[in-house]
C-alpha cells in the first residue's frame, strides 16, 4: 500500500501467542467457569512495571437449538506504557473487557450469532500526554451461517455473512494528539480471531504512506485495523473433496470517525479485500494449505492536494499477500 519495497516477512504467522498462564475449570454441566491469569511481559521499562491478563468466563449450554451463552470479563493491566506521568497510578493502559457472547441453530440449516463488548480503564496514548484519561469503548459482532445447499450439492457449500464494529476516536482527540477526556478507541486486547489476511494486521505489523507509522504513541497508526471501523464480510467454503476445502471471503471496511482532522476526505470507505484459500489435508496428520489476499484502498487513502490541508498525499496503490503452509501434527 506505500509503494515502497519491504522485506518478505509474516510476523502476523510467527507472533507469539502463547503465554506462561495458570488456569482453572469448573463444569457444572450445563455450567462451566473458566478463570485464567498470565504474566505477558515483565521489566521492559522499570523494575515495577509488567504486563499481566486476567480472565473469567461463564458459559451455558442449553437443551434446544443448540444455544449457548457466555458471559466473560477479561482485565489487561499494563504498567509499561512510557508515559510523561510515571508517578501517577492512571499513567497506565489498563483495560476491563466485559461482554457477552450467544448463539443457536433457530433451524437446523441455519446458526445465528452475536457478541457484544464494552471497555472501561485507563488511557495513555501519547509518551508526552501529561493528562490523565478514562476510556469507554464498545465493540459488536453478529452473524450467521447457512447450510441449505451443504447436503443438497456434492460440495458442500456453506454460506455466512457477519458485521463487526470497533469504537473509535473522534479527530480532534485521537491517538495522535495529547489530548483529555474520554478516549473511545478501541483496544483488541489479545485477539485471536481475524476475518482478513491485511486490512486487520494494518497499524500491528505494517503501515501505510498515507497514515505512517507514528513510534511515540500506542497505537502506531490512525488507520489501523483494530478500531474505529465498521466491517461487513460475505464468507463461503466448498469441499470438492473429503481431503480439500476451498474457502472465500469479501471483506468491505468503513471508519467510523476521520483519521486525520485537517480533512474530512479521510473519513468514508477504507477499502475492500479479497481473501481465498485451500486446504489439503493430505494425511490425518500432514496438512497443506495456501491463502491469498488482495486489499483495494478506499476513499480515505485517495486524498488530493487541494484539500489536503496541509497533509503529505500518496498515491496508494493494493496490497497483495500470499502464503503457503505446511502442518505436521505429531
Amino acid at each position: 500500500m506505500n509503494g515502497q519495497p519491504q522485506p518478505i516477512s509474516a510476523p502476523e504467522y510467527s507472533a507469539q501467542n502463547a503465554f506462561d498462564s495458570v488456569k482453572a475449570v469448573l463444569d457444572f454441566d450445563p455450567w462451566t467457569l473458566t478463570s485464567i491469569y498470565s504474566r505477558i511481559w515483565q521489566n521492559d521499562i522499570r523494575s515495577d512495571d509488567g504486563l499481566d491478563l486476567f480472565g473469567t468466563n461463564v458459559a451455558y449450554k442449553f437443551d434446544a437449538y443448540k444455544g449457548e451463552a457466555e458471559g466473560y470479563w477479561f482485565y489487561k493491566r499494563d504498567k509499561q506504557v512510557q508515559a510523561f506521568n510515571w508517578d501517577d497510578p492512571a499513567g497506565s493502559n489498563d483495560v476491563n473487557t466485559i461482554g457477552l457472547r450467544g448463539s443457536f441453530d433457530p433451524i437446523d440449516i441455519v446458526t445465528l450469532y452475536a457478541e457484544f463488548a464494552g471497555q472501561f480503564g485507563s488511557y495513555v496514548g501519547n509518551q508526552m500526554q501529561a493528562n490523565n484519561r478514562s476510556r469507554v469503548a464498545g465493540a459488536l459482532d453478529v452473524g450467521g451461517e447457512c447450510r441449505y445447499f451443504t447436503d443438497k450439492w456434492a460440495w458442500k457449500p456453506k454460506l455466512g455473512f457477519e458485521y463487526i464494529w470497533y469504537s473509535g476516536q473522534s479527530p480532534t482527540d485521537n491517538v495522535q494528539s495529547w489530548g483529555s477526556g474520554l478516549y473511545h478507541g478501541w483496544d483488541p486486547m489479545f485477539r485471536g480471531k481475524t476475518d482478513s489476511l491485511i486490512r486487520e494486521f494494518i497499524g500491528r505489523y505494517y503501515f501505510s504512506s498515507q497514515y505512517p507509522f507514528t513510534a511515540t504513541n500506542y497505537y502506531n497508526s490512525a488507520d489501523n485495523g483494530f478500531q474505529n471501523q465498521h466491517q461487513i464480510i460475505f464468507s463461503g467454503s466448498l469441499q470438492p473433496m473429503d481431503s480439500i476445502k476451498l474457502t472465500g471471503n469479501l471483506n468491505m471496511f468503513w471508519n467510523q470517525e476521520a483519521y486525520d482532522s485537517r480533512t474530512m476526505k479521510s473519513r468514508g470507505y477504507v477499502g475492500t479485500e479479497i481473501d481465498v484459500g485451500a486446504t489439503w489435508d493430505y494425511t490425518e496428520d500432514v496438512s497443506f494449505n495456501i491463502v491469498g489476499g488482495w486489499f483495494v484502498p478506499g476513499d480515505v487513502y485517495y486524498l488530493d492536494n487541494a484539500n489536503n490541508n496541509g497533509m503529505a498525499v500518496f498515491t496508494p496503490s493494493a496490497a497483495t499477500d500470499v502464503v503457503a503452509s505446511v502442518k505436521v501434527s505429531f
